[in-house]
């Protein structure tokens, strides 16, 4: 719908929704969390996520009116060390979400498929930090971060191959795509073209 959206605080830690086009905002969530990162929903307007610090994950089936807390069940790993930076849903059951830890480890992208309530991590080719994650369809996806990482899936996320790219910044913190091939990156203040690759 043109005039629903949601947004959420990093200082609040609150998530807000419109109904008009953004001349009004109501708080759907408030819980003793810490901030909050991200939030997207299927175009249904049914099923969202809301992700933030301390590997927050929150879901939601009914547009927001209750959000469930979700949890990643992992050896090893300080939740509360954890920030969770992005999320995308491919469908009501199936999300996947990027994460910065400080515990080592390669599997900085999870992959639920069942609401949440499991999550299994990807390998992603030694990257240190993933700031944002988008899909252009159930299957296509690109996730990029820190040391110019580029990553992608063409598998809705089950595995993920790594781009060198060159350009002279450190972080590339935000994608969007228009479809598998094509979209935008942005870092620092400049804006990136993604094209078709090489042989494809």
């Amino acid at each position: 719908s043109p005039t629903r959206g949601w947004l959420v605080s990093n200082f609040s830690s609150g998530v807000y929704a419109t109904t008009d086009g953004g001349d009004t905002w109501t708080r759907q969530y408030g819980g003793s969390i810490q901030g909050l990162l991200d939030v997207q929903f299927l175009d249904d307007g049914l099923n969202g996520w809301a992700v933030g610090w301390d590997g927050t994950i929150l879901h939601t089936t009914d547009g927001g009116t209750t959000w469930f807390q979700k949890f990643i069940d992992e050896d090893g790993i300080d939740h509360e060390q954890t920030l969770i930076t992005s999320v995308h849903p491919i469908d009501a059951s199936t999300a996947v979400v990027t994460r910065v830890v400080h515990e080592d480890t390669n599997k900085m992208i999870l992959r639920t498929t069942d609401g949440g309530n499991s999550w299994s991590g990807r390998d992603t080719k030694n990257a240190d930090r993933l700031d944002d994650v988008f899909f252009a369809d159930s299957k296509n996806g690109w996730a990029v971060g820190s040391d110019d990482v580029v990553l992608r899936t063409a598998n809705g996320g089950k595995s993920w191959a790594r781009y060198d790219v060159i350009t002279d910044l450190k972080f590339l913190n935000g994608v969007e795509l228009t479809s598998a091939d094509n979209g935008l990156v942005v870092g620092g203040n400049q804006i990136w073209q993604l094209a078709p690759l090489p042989g494809q």
